[in-house]
This record gives structure tokens, sequence and C-alpha cells, in this order.
């Protein structure tokens, strides 16, 4: 409670302004209880600031004011997280889940062989021959009898497990590498007479091999597949290469494999297979894109991988999706009114823009929403249409994977906005105590968590080159330096396999890790712990000595006892008089005003002496409030609250102005304490910067 004045001064109220006469001065009249100039009249600037104000262009001093804006903003972004949590749960489901399970074990666990291989399990050429001919014909094709048995009346239609047609033909698709693409050394010249090395731009072969006399034979561009890069596990791999379609009836298709077989297709040139084809499902309306590829590393074998991209592409069929297409209606408009506030924001704080951290997440939620809804409209205007040229010859390869690869982004895009936007609830949770302590002991010790940062960095980093070059050759946790590093973060969660390090170096397996365990856990993290409680009881104790911030909760309790009390002055016969022996709330404020304190001074200061929490203080609540006056300055004596019962205003003028000095008097009573504890700090500070 500030605003104090000091020396002989009288104050004469009259309606609606306050004159103070102080001993040779000039008189001086102060406006109270005025409301600040509105502009007159219909104005759009005025009305348009209103909507787009926010609680970082609104001062907390008027604290009614901040509360309305701060409410307002909360409940638009929850309409926002609501409806984008409605759009986001469209994109997944379990259907989606089962649809890619049973595409997935169809093609990757069916075994081809009498001894249980399968595509996953694959490490040959041969596998792939195998998986060609015997799963893949008898899993992607029907037999006659299956057909007539599911009373398909259309004999060229391709289903898998009963449900789900296939789109277009299948494609196979390699890429090779020139025989000369790198060096042999030159003691081993005579033995080998030709090098491939790993796959790339400089090293790729684009020139006819085999036959010559099909596609499978002669190199396509990327633009003449209409292909799209892919990047493996070894490396990028470009759409274009050498290509085969198959049919789509199970005979011509085996007769393709074993012609492509037997004039050896496959030779050490090669280092990708891709098998390509897109399957939907008319019951839930999904598409599955499917990729099988088979990498050929140059030390021999092959390393397998997959995707399965199930999307949906055909919207707004059904009842359910004009419900989802007044959704995305209002998040288009809701994401158009944060970018125009977010511009207003950006106007109004300048500078100080670029240093709150809500900005930096608001910008990447709106950049992340305009990009999906950018997406989202590309795909109402050419998805259809391109579905429509694509499926007009079902005799043609259908390229879905680029589509699928989009609409797939497009899911991770939404995803990364949800979380970001959940984050976001923080920014309305500050005014809660805990959550202004979480954020307080984060900002505080970021310094120090800074500093730890680099230090755990150079121990973590030494560690993984360590157990890279240590068990890179024999341990697959550690192929790799990412690998290794990843492995030693799953360390620290208390997964590993500590075998596989002692098989592969019995003396400095056991060292390694004994090492790795002491210096992180028994170290590291103990420190960090110790960072972040020393500032978490810095932090607590600042709170609760100094509590500046006020909570949504407690405010909300407050303006709910004012508005009970106020229903309770207005009920029947008991409006006419406040209630015997008690002082209204109402009282007190219009008084304090007089001497320039602000509400919020106010309502602090009544809660403290209001136990009872009635909205009124009763005369042994004023007698406390006395009391502790007294124990501030003894030179106050209490003195028995007088209560005014006769007359509506409850406490005379001049008991509340002897009652108000008295608090001048405490404050002063407080800055003196605070004023010696700074200097105690200061000389503490001093003498510990002087000790060796």
């Amino acid at each position: 409670m500030s605003r104090r004045r000091r020396g002989s001064s009288d104050l004469h109220s009259t309606p609606g302004r306050t004159s103070l006469h102080s001993s040779g001065k000039k008189s001086v009249e102060i406006p109270i209880n005025e409301e600040p100039d509105e502009v007159t009249g219909p104005s759009f600037k005025h009305w348009y600031q209103n909507i787009l104000r926010t609680k970082q262009t609104t001062s907390q001093a008027d604290v009614g004011t901040y509360v309305r804006i701060a409410v307002k903003e909360f409940m638009i972004f929850v309409l926002f997280l609501t409806v984008l949590c409605i759009l986001a749960f469209r994109i997944a489901g379990s259907e989606r889940f089962y649809f890619k399970n049973a595409i997935s074990s169809l093609f990757l666990d069916s075994p081809f062989d009498d001894q249980g291989g399968s595509f996953r399990e694959a490490s040959q050429i041969e596998d792939f021959w195998n998986f060609a001919e015997q799963v893949l014909v008898k899993k992607l094709y029907w037999d006659s009898a299956q057909k007539s048995a599911s009373n398909e009346s259309d004999a060229e239609s391709v289903k898998v497990l009963y449900e789900n047609e296939l789109l277009g033909l299948p494609r196979l698709r390699q890429l090779r590498v020139s025989n000369d693409s790198c060096d042999i050394h030159n003691n081993f010249r005579r033995t080998f007479l030709s090098c491939y090395d790993y796959f790339s731009s400089k090293a790729e072969d684009k020139k006819p091999f085999g036959p010559e006399n099909g596609t499978a034979w002669k190199y396509h561009s990327e633009s003449e597949l209409e292909g799209s890069n892919h990047w493996g596990l070894l490396t990028y791999y470009p759409g274009g290469g050498y290509y085969q379609d198959l049919s789509r009836d199970k005979n011509s298709t085996f007769e393709i494999i074993e012609n492509l077989k037997a004039s050896n297709w496959i030779t050490r040139a090669t280092r990708v297979i891709f098998l390509d084809f897109a399957l939907y499902n008319s019951n839930t309306n999904l598409f599955c894109v499917i990729k099988l590829v088979l990498e050929i590393p140059p030390t021999g074998g092959v390393i397998p991988s997959w995707s399965f991209h199930v999307v949906k592409l055909l919207y707004y069929e059904t009842i359910i999706d004009k419900f989802f297409l007044g959704c995305e209606i209002l998040f288009v408009l809701l994401v158009v009114f944060y970018t125009i506030e977010e511009l207003y924001e950006m106007n109004v704080m300048g500078r100080q823009y670029l240093k709150c951290f809500w900005s930096y997440l608001d910008l990447i939620i709106l950049l992340t929403a305009w990009m999906a809804i950018g997406f989202s409209i590309y795909r109402i205007i050419d998805v259809n249409e391109m579905i429509e040229n694509k499926l007009q010859d079902k005799n043609k390869y259908s390229n879905f994977e680029f589509i699928g690869f989009c609409q797939t982004q497009l899911n991770n895009g939404v995803a990364v906005l949800v979380f970001f936007a959940w984050i976001k609830l923080f920014k309305f949770l500050s005014f809660n105590k805990t959550m202004t302590d979480l954020s307080k002991t984060l900002s505080r010790s970021s310094k120090d968590i800074a500093g730890f940062a680099v230090m755990f960095l150079i121990v973590f980093f030494a560690f993984a080159q360590l157990g890279y070059l240590l068990f890179g050759t024999q341990v697959k946790a550690f192929k790799s330096f990412g690998d290794s590093s990843f492995t030693l973060l799953c360390i620290i969660l208390g997964e590993f396999d500590f075998e596989a390090m002692q098989n592969a170096n019995r003396i400095l397996g056991p060292i390694f890790f004994f090492c790795y365990v002491f210096s992180v856990f028994f170290i590291l993290l103990n420190m960090f712990l110790a960072i972040i409680n020393d500032t978490y009881t810095e932090v607590k104790t600042e709170i609760t000595v100094n509590r500046r911030d006020f909570e949504f909760v407690k405010y909300f309790q407050k303006l709910a006892r004012k508005l009970n009390s106020k229903r309770r002055r207005r009920e029947p016969d008991a409006d006419k008089a406040v209630p015997e022996g008690r002082i209204s709330y109402k009282d007190i404020k219009d008084n304090l005003r007089r001497f320039h304190f602000t509400d919020w001074e106010i309502e602090a200061f009544f809660a403290k002496y209001n136990l009872q929490e009635d909205g009124y203080l009763t005369k042994d609540e004023l007698n406390k409030m006395a009391a502790d006056l007294y124990l501030a300055n003894p030179r106050v004596q209490p003195e028995p609250a007088k209560v005014d019962t006769e007359s509506k205003g409850g406490i005379s003028t001049e008991e509340f102005d002897a009652l108000t000095a008295r608090v001048n008097q405490l404050e002063g009573s407080f800055e003196y304490v605070v004023r010696r504890v700074e200097e105690i700090a200061q000389l503490l500070a001093e003498q510990e910067a002087l000790e060796p």
C-alpha cells in the first residue's frame, strides 16, 4: 500500500472531487472515481482494439480489466483447442490401425518357405524372389474359386482379404550404380574386375542393361515416372529408375516375375528394389499406400524396410463429414482471428514482442495451422480430380505415393499443432500459484541449467563416442554414433544390455558401463536436481514473503463473495441498513479511495481482517486490526472500535481517518524493516566477496 501523505493535511470531499489543503501550499483539486474519457459515438478503431486486446497488451494495474481480457482470451482459446482436437482425432482411429496391421502382417510376416522365412527377416537376394513368387502372387491375387465364393461380379476386380480393392497395377522398380563407381586396391585388381559403390547421384547408372527390350531394362527419369524421393535406411533414392509393371492377373504376374528372375534383373549393380501398390477399403473409406523396400549395400545381403500410409483422401460424403466441414470452417475463422491478434500484438508491443516466450509459441502454432489449411485446400481442389484420373484405367499403375506422403505429413503437422496448443494452456494457468512457482523456478535456474548442460553434453558425447568405437562393430545398439547416443539415453532410463557389452569386450565393457553409470547417475543427475531444488526453495521463499501476483481462483472467489453479498443486500427486509454491529466492504472501500488506494490494495487489506469472509468487518475484527497496528508501532494506542449502527455509513469519518493514519504508520515500519534487511544482505555479500 503506497500513496501516503506526510505532514498536516485536510481532506474535504465533494461530489466527484477531493480538495487537498496543505500549509503554505496552493489548494489542488484531485478528481476521484472518474472513468477515463471514452470514445463518443461509434468508432471502429475503438471496437477492434477492445476485441484484439490481450494480456500482453494490457496493464495489470487495472485488475478488473486485466482479468476480463484474460477470461475472454481463455474462452476463445478453449473453443480453438476443442475444434482442433475434434479435427485432429478424425485423422486417427482404431480402424486405421487395424487396416494397417492386417495388410502389414499379410505381406511382411507370411512365410515363403518351410523354414519360416518372411520379408521382414529377408537377408539375401534369393529371399526377394521367394517373396515375389510365393507371397506376393498368393496374397495379392485371388483364385477363381475365391472370387465365386465372394459373389464378385467384376472379373477384373482384385481384392485383398476380401475387402480391399487393388488400385491399378503393382510396380517393381530398381536403382543401379555403375561398375566404376569406386576404386579397387592395386593388390586386388587382378581378382576383382569391377567395383560397385554405395548408391549416390554420382555413382548412379542410367545406361540400359540386359536384353534392353522393355521398361525393366531402360532407365526412366523421375519426371517420366512422376515419382518421388525416398529416404531409406542407408541413403536417399530418387524417383526414377528401371521399372516393371505387374499385371492384375495372377498367372501373368507370375510369368513376369519368372522372366525377370531368369534374365538376371537383379545384379551386383542393383542397390535398391521397390515394390509399390495401393489398396482402397470402401467400408472405411481409407486408402493404404504400400511401399516395400530392399536395400542392397556393397557388403552384400539385403536390408528390408517398408512403409504403410493409411490415409483418408475422400471427404464430405456422409453427414458426419458435413459436421467436420463446419468445424474446419470455424477453425479457419479462428486462425484468421489469431493472426490479426498476433499482428496487433506486434504493433503494440514492438521489440518487447520478441522478448516474450509465448510470442514464439503463438507463431509456431499459426504457421503450422496455415500449412495445414493450405494442404487441405490443395486436397479439396486437386486430389479428387487426381484420383478420378488415376482410376479411369485399371490396367495402369496408379501412383498414390506422393498424395499419401503429403497426407501423412499433414497428419504429423496436425499432431505437432495439437501438442503446442496444449502447451499454450500453461499461458493461462500462469495465474495459479503452483504454475507460477514452476515457471519462475525454470526461468531463474536457466543460466545454471545452461552451464550444467554444457558439462553434461561434454561427458555424454565423450561416452557416446567411446561406446561407438568400442562396440560399434559387434553390438547393434552401437553400430553408429547416433545409435550409440540413443543407447546411452536409454541407459539413463534403466534400459540396457550389459551382457552384449561384456561379450563384445570382457575388460573394457564392464569398465565403460560402470564409469558411465557412476558419472551420470551419481554425479551429473544429482547436480541437476540440486540446481532445481535450490532455485525452487528460493522462489518459494520469495513468493511467500512478497506475493505480488494474483490468482484466477482467488479473484473469482472474491468476486463470487462480492456478488453474493450484493444479492443478500438486495433481498427484501435486508437492504435498508448494514447488519447491526458490522461495517460493509463498500463503506471501507469508498473511504480508502479518498486516500488514493487502488482497488486491488483495498481488497488485499480488507481480506486480511475479514476473517468470516462475509463482506463485513465485525467489532472484534476491527479490534484485531487496531491491535496489529499497536504491535507495529507502540506509540499508537489501540482503541476499541466503535460502530455507528444508526447511520447507513456504518463508521464515522473521524474513526476511519484515525484508522487509515495507523495503517500509514504501519507501512512506514514495514519499509524500515525492508531497508534494514537489504542493508544486511548487502553487507553479507560484500563480506563473502572479500573472503579468499
